[in-house]
């Protein structure tokens, strides 16, 4: 969020200002869902496969 923000120099107050809005919002819409421990559970398993992923780029990177 700090690196995009920078692209809107003057402006970083109504970028956080709508960066806190757009989060509350989707925390509202996404309640439902994580008030089921399955969502909790398909959540995690998106957030393992994003970090397994970024462990494989990173050992290619190392490789080289």
């Amino acid at each position: 969020m700090g690196a995009i923000s920078t692209q809107f120099p003057g402006s970083g107050a109504s970028f956080a200002v709508g960066a806190m809005t757009g989060s509350f919002y989707g925390a509202k819409r996404l309640r439902p869902i994580f008030a089921k421990p399955s969502g909790w559970r398909t959540f995690e398993a998106i957030i393992g496969l994003v970090m397994a992923r970024l462990l494989f780029a990173y050992s290619l990177v190392k490789g080289r």
